[in-house]
């Protein structure tokens, strides 16, 4: 009998915290079916100013790639892990966002200001969504809180810092990796 009480009460507490929302399991992450597959990314560019310029992706095994590019304390590559409970919150994140359903750009006619892309890939699907003054172009607001989720879940703070007034000597070889060339720079044939 006391085995049979114990089971009751063990099954409350799990429904319980099925009811406050807990982080689905280790493996588990909110409706994806294979977590190898899951790849969110962020990027920012710069403006006419100092606005930090960064990639962030972050994979389904909880790997965070950052690649410092311009006006950021720490230039090039940065590797951390994330726990599997903030990247089940961020994945429930965007799919209480209907980032899916989103439009592809959301983009204000206004100049000089930096862009945001926002991606998630998983299984057969992926999303981008492009922010460019988004919110002043209909851009739900939860696409900007997404934004922010995914700077404080990967920890980019402390690689971005207060930014770099300057540019970086070198371009970092990760920036293409995140759909940023190198600077093309031609300069003129030397005349005699």
């Amino acid at each position: 009998m006391l085995r049979r009480g114990a089971i009751v009460v063990f099954g409350a507490m799990l429904a319980s915290c099925a009811a406050a929302g807990t982080a689905p399991a280790n493996d588990e992450l909110p409706r994806i079916k294979d977590r190898s597959t899951l790849r969110i990314e962020l990027v920012r560019t710069v403006c006419y100013g100092t606005c930090p310029m960064y990639g962030v992706e972050i994979l389904g095994d909880g790997t965070v790639t950052y690649c410092g590019i311009h006006f950021v304390d720490q230039v090039g590559e940065r590797s951390r892990r994330v726990v599997d409970a903030d990247l089940s919150e961020l994945v429930a994140q965007f799919h209480a966002a209907d980032f899916l359903t989103l439009n592809d750009e959301y983009a204000a006619t206004a100049t000089d200001g930096p862009t945001y892309a926002v991606t998630i890939a998983y299984d057969d699907k992926s999303k981008s969504v492009i922010d460019y003054f988004g919110e002043e172009a209909g851009m739900p607001i939860s696409v900007t809180a997404l934004e922010d989720a995914i700077d404080r879940i990967a920890g980019t703070s402390e690689w971005i810092g207060q930014g770099a007034f300057g540019y970086a000597s070198e371009w970092p070889a990760c920036a293409e990796r995140f759909g940023v060339p190198g600077p093309t720079i031609v300069f003129p044939e030397p005349t005699e």
